[in-house]
């Protein structure tokens, strides 16, 4: 049998549109809200007041962070080198064996 009437085409995609419309809105209220917008302006104050928190948290590691280069650039200029290490290092070990031999040569610094 054929439709009766010339609506029953258009109720069954109807009746199709409505229950997909359905299952998404049970589907938003998996997300923790209640499927609408409800309460929503008191969620995104919420967000807001967060977001103005970490706005001011980020300003003081700027204001923190800001003097870093210049301090960086101080170090660098007044730190030795590790040229400058290693030849003060050894020049004094050279000069320590230079001291000794000479105190063993005149007979201050005597062996065992």
């Amino acid at each position: 049998m054929g439709n009766l009437y010339p609506f029953d085409a258009a109720d069954r995609e109807l009746t199709a549109a409505n229950n997909e419309l359905h299952r998404q809105m049970e589907a938003l209220k998996s997300g923790g809200g209640d499927g609408t917008s409800g309460g929503m302006d008191a969620r995104v104050a919420k967000l807001e007041s967060d977001v103005a928190h970490l706005v001011k948290q980020v300003d003081r590691i700027d204001a923190r962070t800001e003097p870093m280069p210049a301090d960086i650039a101080v170090i660098k200029a007044t730190m030795a080198g590790k040229g400058f290490i290693v030849t003060a290092v050894s020049g004094g070990a050279a000069l320590v064996i230079a001291v000794l031999t000479v105190l063993s040569k005149l007979g201050i610094l005597a062996a065992g």
